[in-house]
């Protein structure tokens, strides 16, 4: 080959090449003996059925973005064939790929021929069985419970309309209690109103709704559980957001810091603080005597 194409070409052997460093967004492993409670999550957990790499993408990704993630999925597979023959274990299945997109993105759909996923909703393609790949456009899923927590993974008006089908459910309703934390990250992610869409303020000021409207439920369950169980139950999902805002997980006298003064002054106080604080702030008023 060499000496054939070396008057045509540069030809270089044994290149070697350094695998680049990539972070995937989710890997899914799911548990066998918990099926029923991934059903519940609908199309969600349908893709959840199999190990799985998730791929969510706010904007319509195009071929070289499926790349990447084709390449993440490949040296995943690689470290684990590794990893079992080092170990001298069953050598593991192929991943599978989901690429979850809120537009429709016609150059990745024709150039890897992705077709619709025989028995799955609208919306749900799938490209060659050696390839593991599978997208979602989710611009295009019908409006079902079924598919309601894939929908919040959209943008502009697909989320707003996800948001609205989360709000007609009933209070107690399990994807009201999975979406809230998330939802409510959203909420305290700052933005310039001059730099929202007419979608994307309205987007906003359901959330605001939606997050009222389980705060109201907290307050009403708080008056009829004397206990104060209710507190303990959202501590965790309190610290998340802490978290989230100081950009670190909260240390052991924080979080005694936390339970204390949510069981002492109740969400409002606890919510006041992380929406009107910024980071330093933050970060002083857990040391601050009260």
């Amino acid at each position: 080959m060499q000496t054939a194409l070396s008057p045509s070409c540069a030809v270089q052997t044994e290149v070697e090449v350094a695998a680049e460093v990539q972070a995937i967004d989710a890997w899914i492993e799911p548990d066998p003996s918990r099926s029923a409670l991934r059903a519940q999550a609908g199309l969600l957990g349908a893709m959840a059925d199999v190990p799985c790499l998730f791929e969510p993408y706010h904007d319509t990704p195009g071929v070289a973005a499926i790349r990447d993630c084709l390449q993440k999925q490949l040296a995943l597979h690689a470290r684990q064939r590794r990893e079992s023959r080092r170990e001298q274990t069953v050598q593991p299945s192929f991943p599978l790929l989901w690429v979850v997109s809120t537009g429709r993105p016609e150059a990745v759909l024709s150039g890897y021929e992705l077709r619709a996923l025989v028995g799955w909703p609208t919306g749900c393609y799938t490209a060659a069985p050696a390839l593991g790949l599978q997208l979602i456009v989710v611009r295009e899923l019908p409006r079902t419970r079924e598919t309601l927590l894939v929908r919040l993974m959209g943008a502009g008006d697909v989320l707003r309309h996800a948001i609205a089908d989360l709000r007609v459910l009933p209070v107690d309703a399990w994807e009201r209690e999975v979406a809230l934390p998330a939802l409510t990250v959203f909420r305290l992610t700052p933005m310039d109103p001059e730099d929202q869409t007419s979608i994307e303020r309205e987007v906003a000021m359901d959330v605001m709704k939606l997050f009222n409207e389980m705060r109201k439920r907290d307050v009403e369950s708080a008056r009829i559980d004397a206990s104060g169980d209710e507190h303990a139950i959202r501590l965790d999902e309190l610290a998340r957001l802490f978290a989230k805002k100081l950009g670190r997980a909260l240390a052991e006298e924080e979080l005694a810091t936390l339970r204390e003064r949510l069981d002492q002054f109740g969400w409002s106080y606890i919510e006041d603080a992380i929406l009107e604080l910024d980071r330093a702030a933050l970060g002083k008023w857990f040391g601050a005597s009260m």
